[in-house]
């Protein structure tokens, strides 16, 4: 797996740490036992990084995990509540939950949200800092979770999505943060492999590949920030600075040795070029 700290945030008071953790497991070659699940993969990376914590004096409670709804599992979440961690993910269309809606109802998560914001809807909310988000609480059951969960409904201009938590007190706003902020570092590996195309790392001193691996985040975070300046993708900007980039980083207001028509000296280390 892949892990890079993004930053820090406030959220319930509290100072977050960020992190992403991509989880590859092997192909399965010969002979023998087969390979282990994803799911299989995501608690024994848990495990591990809570067992390598607790060596450094600290722990993963009280942390949030956000992952794809693929993971959401009875036994993912019995671990993560073994570590004292909060599950934050969206709702798949076809999981059944239980609820009042003016009376006890069982049915699947897209009909309940909308029986709950048609029947209830004096009871949705503007979300704050976000112009016409609203959004409705509801606290279900998940008969295939074996679990309550607190279900948050956020209401589009043509649609709503449901997103859920086994934090039943957790704030919406903190819910809605820690969705955005892993969608900014889904945005960022999106950029390495679709638009740069880092490849495979085939290095094998550690100090190289860990300078490779920084200095591509490095121009995925500049890429995204430039395309959000000048209002186009990072596609686009990656395009540019291949295409031409003196010109590329001019209209940036960059400098750099390797995009001249002088020779500037040799630049030798990739600790200098980074």
């Amino acid at each position: 797996y892949e892990m890079t700290a993004d930053g820090r945030i406030f959220s319930d008071g509290l100072e977050v740490v960020i992190l992403d953790v991509r989880i590859v497991p092997p192909a399965h070659e010969g002979p023998g036992q087969p390979p282990l699940t994803l799911n299989e993969w995501l608690r024994g990376s848990l495990r591990r990084l809570s067992a390598c914590l607790k060596t450094m004096g600290t722990n993963l409670h009280g942390c949030p995990l956000s992952v794809d709804a693929a993971y959401v599992s009875p036994e993912n979440i019995d671990l993560i509540e073994q570590l004292e961690m909060h599950l934050v993910s969206k709702l798949s269309a076809n999981r059944k939950v239980e609820g009042d809606v003016g009376g006890a109802i069982m049915a699947k998560v897209g009909y309940f949200a909308g029986l709950a914001i048609f029947v209830e809807h004096h009871r949705c909310r503007f979300l704050p800092g976000e112009d016409g988000v609203e959004y409705q609480r509801n606290t279900v059951h998940v008969p295939s979770l074996r679990r309550d969960v607190l279900a948050v409904t956020f209401l589009r201009e043509t649609d709503f999505v449901v997103y859920f938590t086994t934090k039943l007190g957790m704030k919406t706003i903190t819910l809605r943060n820690i969705l955005r902020y892993r969608w900014q570092l889904e945005r960022i590996f999106w950029i390495l492999k679709q638009d740069i195309g880092i490849g495979d790392i085939h290095n094998q001193k550690e100090n190289r590949v860990e300078t490779r691996i920084y200095l591509h985040l490095i121009f995925a975070q500049v890429a995204r920030e430039a395309a959000n300046v000048f209002n186009c993708s990072p596609k686009d900007i990656i395009r540019s600075i291949r295409c031409s980039p003196k010109r590329a980083l001019q209209e940036l207001g960059f400098h750099s040795a390797f995009a001249t028509e002088q020779f500037l000296g040799p630049v030798s280390t990739t600790p200098l070029a980074a």
